[in-house]
């Protein structure tokens, strides 16, 4: 993984990337190819990833956070490359994370991800446990009341005994709790109601994304009205003849966000 110099603003810079999947078999019957032409994506703020189901946004999101490897076959007409500038220098991502790099990068997903018989302060702490920093009691409280608005009590509830706003508001908690440059969300409201999908949108827009401007949010969703709402910026993908095409829009409102 090399160092590539960046311009300051700019996240996210990609060379025209492919990802092919092979469903059920290996001789190449199966083979489903997702092509994605060259993306820049500007650093802060809530950026959504919007398209129709199939065009590859959950696919598109994996391969910008290292989740997921990119096609680097000798028939692409250019080398893959995905930098990705999260600390002050971008790197090439397309050869993998350095630990240091993982430190700077958060995942919300759509179910949380809880250790269903484990207590929330300990899913809370998790990821800071795995980099040999213990979180205190202090910090992990208040998370929960004064960013969430959960008791401090719930911290030694099983996760298995939250409701699903509660889980992933515990979710979200963990991602930002080491407060990295980005955070990877995939579909982190699909599974909610109109209502508790809107708190928790507000919640990271309105709460961590407020408190730093150069802090970004990547949310891939299929929901366009909670789009159009939070989001400062929306790219959309649409299919063009197996190919996927990328378009940036700036939202803009009429009245003050909420």
């Amino acid at each position: 993984m090399s160092a590539i110099h960046q311009d300051i603003g700019w996240l996210v810079r990609t060379s025209p990337l492919r990802r092919t999947y092979f469903k059920g078999s290996d001789d190449g019957k199966g083979r489903e190819r997702l092509h994605f032409p060259a993306i820049r994506l500007e650093r802060g703020g809530l950026i959504a990833i919007v398209g129709a189901s199939g065009v590859g946004k959950t696919t598109l999101l994996n391969l910008l956070s290292g989740l997921d490897v990119v096609d680097a076959t000798d028939d692409l007409a250019t080398p893959p490359r995905i930098l990705l500038d999260i600390g002050g220098e971008g790197v090439d991502i397309v050869g993998g994370l350095a630990p240091r790099d993982r430190e700077r990068i958060g995942f919300v997903f759509q179910q949380g991800h809880l250790l269903p018989n484990a207590s929330v302060a300990l899913n809370m702490a998790i990821p800071s446990l795995t980099r040999g920093n213990a979180l205190s009691r202090d910090r992990i409280e208040g998370d929960l009341g004064e960013k969430y608005r959960l008791p401090v009590e719930f911290r030694t509830k099983r996760a298995w005994q939250l409701s699903g706003g509660q889980a992933q508001r515990i979710a979200l908690s963990r991602a930002f709790l080491h407060e990295p440059a980005i955070v990877f969300a995939d579909e982190p409201t699909s599974s909610l109601d109109a209502r508790l999908a809107d708190e928790i949108m507000r919640d990271i827009k309105h709460g961590w994304l407020a408190r730093d401007r150069t802090r970004t949010v990547l949310w891939v969703t299929h929901d366009y009205p909670l789009a159009a709402e939070y989001a400062d910026r929306v790219l959309v993908l649409v299919p063009q003849g197996g190919r996927q095409s990328c378009r940036e829009s700036v939202v803009l409102r009429s009245q003050s966000p909420r």
